[in-house]
């Protein structure tokens, strides 16, 4: 009987030692896809003999160099602070370093807030509640909150969240700087109040990072009745996102083609449903008007890690290669806010005076977000810069083509899932 292309799914899970199938498999370790493809792509010698014919002799293939590719929608398991296994596998092997956040800040209630707040500056007192005290300003460090989610209640009314793009704290004193400004979080007034509370929601928190060891992965791909099986593997990863469709991700794995057996089809795992790309944010801070946490009005906004890899070539190896290696790394995006008056805001003299700021955006609703619990999230660029500015015609609208890229050597990207 033919095999048909719908059965098909990928199963991952993290190496114990690099290269091995770590075994133990389970149904959740299926990951959710819109499309799944294979490239074994094994190098190819071309045997240009003579042999008294004018045929130029056979063609032997050796390694295998393969890349399996896995896209599909951005989503949650639906309780925070607990990832999808396989997407959270791929994440740290990608070059991640995972951080579960299991607990809110403060573990009960809400922070109240202290005067002296403005625009996107709060002031509180961290010393009760479970709030860092000693953190400096940074991205770093297991205690940092920097570009994790903020939950925002009192003023405003609604209950909304940000991302914290900085935070100090020095025994009763302490400021978080937020992603979002007062008056777009709803607030009463242009600036947050002592009737504003706080609190940090708990979550998945991926900051891109050097790891060493770095994690990899072994990857289990099924078609209705046969397995591919690839170990030490180490993907590149690619997110778009389209206002009022879904976020995409897109994982280009490397890895080493171990074998094809004949194995069923693991039964699919209840998913939850991903959010769409509506009530949401995006929004750029330089500390100054007009680009003071700034809105800007995206249709699609991309993230590319730009990851860099390699097959060292072994001879002692059973497929010629040692597993695939991630050496070098460039992030890069694009988002295409709607073009405005330059009195409005000049985004060209960001690109002309190569203005840094922080670049955040928020997926996921941002009002009424209760049923989204576990499966909204927060992408955080510190330092980021733009690199061109060009006018496109979007239907009858126009926008501007906005490439950027972090300019931090790490911590160029934090991703909170919450």
């Amino acid at each position: 009987m033919a095999l048909r292309a719908r059965r098909s799914s990928i199963q991952v899970k993290l190496e114990v030692t690099e290269g091995l199938d770590p075994g133990g498999w389970a149904t959740g370790d299926v990951l959710a896809l819109t499309g799944v493809s294979e490239a074994l792509n094994p190098e190819t010698v071309q045997l240009n003999e003579f042999g008294g014919s004018l045929d130029a002799g056979e063609t032997i293939a050796g390694a295998f160099k393969p890349v399996l590719t896995a896209r599909g929608a951005f989503r949650g398991s639906g309780t925070p602070a607990t990832p999808i296994p396989p997407f959270s596998a791929l994440m740290q092997a990608a070059g991640f370093t995972e951080t579960l956040r299991s607990t809110t800040i403060p573990a009960a209630s809400t922070t109240p807030t202290t005067a002296g707040s403005t625009a996107n500056v709060i002031n509180f007192d961290p010393s009760t509640g479970g709030w860092p005290t000693t953190t400096a300003a940074g991205t770093t460090g297991a205690t940092s909150v920097i570009g994790e989610v903020l939950e925002l209640g009192g003023n405003p009314a609604v209950t909304t969240w940000a991302t914290i793009i900085n935070y100090t704290a020095s025994g009763t004193t302490g400021t978080i700087t937020v992603s979002r400004n007062a008056t777009d979080c709803g607030c009463i007034g242009a600036v947050f109040t002592t009737a504003t509370t706080i609190k940090r929601l708990a979550g998945s928190k991926w900051q891109i990072a050097s790891p060493s060891p770095h994690p990899s992965v072994t990857a289990r791909q099924f078609r209705d009745g046969i397995m591919n099986l690839f170990t030490g593997c180490r993907p590149n990863l690619r997110f778009t996102g389209t206002t009022g469709s879904f976020l995409e991700f897109e994982f280009s794995i490397g890895g080493q083609y171990t074998s094809r057996t004949d194995v069923a089809v693991p039964a699919a795992p209840t998913f939850a449903t991903p959010p769409v790309g509506v009530n949401g944010f995006a929004t750029f801070n330089t500390g100054a008007a007009p680009f003071l946490s700034a809105e800007f009005a995206i249709k699609q906004w991309t993230l590319d890690l730009g990851n860099q890899g390699q097959y060292p070539d072994d001879l002692n190896a059973l497929q010629g290669i040692q597993p695939y290696l991630i050496g070098s790394r460039k992030i890069k995006g694009t988002l295409d806010p709607l073009l405005t008056l330059v009195a409005t805001q000049d985004r060209i003299s960001l690109v002309k005076n190569g203005t840094k700021g922080d670049l955040a955006i928020g997926w996921g609703p941002v009002t009424n977000y209760g049923s989204f619990s576990g499966n909204k999230a927060s992408f955080y660029f510190p330092s980021t810069k733009f690199l061109d500015d060009s006018i496109q015609e979007d239907n009858v609208v126009l926008r501007e083509s906005m490439p950027f890229e972090p300019t931090t050597f790490d911590n160029g990207v934090i991703i909170y899932h919450c």
